[in-house]
């Protein structure tokens, strides 16, 4: 799990980056996507535009902030790891590197001390705002958004150094400071090039490639 693969970026849209994906570590090295098409689990296309990234002012306080995400460089290769998939034609990415991991270890170690102190503030989170949330997997507390408000009392978020998206209880959700923004959210929206994906080839690249985890360890 958690395997190195080299992504080249072909396409930016919206925050969502267009990747050739290419495994390394064997002889021939295999392009994910090509691997894909000869399994008959995807079909050509082609992607859809090409336009930079941006950032989004966060409603997190009065003054908002700058929201930012870690970013590839268009026609570069970089080392990734994939962090969370849904299926080939979206997944997410962390950028292979020591040193982000451990600002982001330090990070959530520090928020999950701030949320457990401040939780209890009858905080009520409103659709698109950042906060922090408890993620049941793993008994932590992570930097989230809030999708949508659900009745009954909890709302659903998606985990911004991740990507994946759960349902929490209200009462594990906590606002934020600012100061927890400052390090850009860590997990980079993609989508495989030159293919559309079908949801029957998620078991193929899990398998082939070995490279799904939902949290971290």
């Amino acid at each position: 799990m958690n395997k190195q693969l080299t992504a080249c970026v072909v396409a930016i849209c919206d925050r969502v980056l267009t990747l050739e994906l290419i495994d390394k570590s064997v002889t021939p090295n295999i392009s994910i996507s090509k691997h894909l098409l000869e399994a008959g689990l995807a079909v050509p296309s082609t992607p859809d535009c090409e336009s930079p990234a941006h950032e989004e002012a966060s409603p997190l306080e009065d003054n908002p902030v700058q929201l930012r995400w870690t970013a590839l460089p268009l026609g570069q290769e970089t080392e990734v790891v994939v962090c969370m998939l849904q299926h080939p034609g979206e997944f997410f990415c962390h950028i292979n590197s020591q040193t982000a991991l451990q600002l982001l270890n330090r990070l959530n170690i520090t928020l999950g001390h701030y949320c457990v102190q401040h939780k209890s503030e009858g905080y009520y989170p409103a659709r698109e705002e950042i906060c922090g949330a408890y993620y049941a997997g793993d008994g932590n507390w992570y930097r989230a958004q809030v999708k949508d408000v659900v009745p009954g009392g909890s709302a659903k978020v998606q985990f911004l150094d991740y990507g994946n998206e759960e349902e929490v209880s209200v009462d594990k959700l906590s606002k934020i400071p600012s100061s927890f923004l400052e390090l850009p959210f860590q997990a980079i929206c993609c989508r495989l090039s030159g293919e559309y994906c079908s949801i029957q080839s998620r078991q193929t690249f899990l398998t082939a490639e070995g490279a799904c985890t939902h949290m971290p360890i």
